[in-house]
């Protein structure tokens, strides 16, 4: 008989994680590559605000904002 293996049950939140700073490089070729200065992960950000998911969210809040409706209709 073969000797038994000891498995060990990892829960995920048990699992060491980073909370991200991001240092952004310079724009290139429509990217910008960006760095976590606590983990050194990377990850790539685009440099166009139109294709950004979150730049939707911005013009609808500029849009919708008291602030900019007296500056629009000026």
């Amino acid at each position: 008989m073969e000797p038994m293996t000891e498995l060990q049950i990892v829960d995920g939140t048990q699992q060491p994680s980073c909370v991200h700073h991001w240092m952004l490089g310079d724009p290139a070729g429509g990217a910008i590559i960006g760095r976590c200065r606590r983990c050194n992960a990377t990850k790539v950000y685009s440099a166009s605000p139109e294709s950004n998911d979150r730049f939707d969210d911005y013009r609808e809040l500029t849009a919708t904002s008291s602030y900019n409706a007296g500056r629009l209709s000026a």
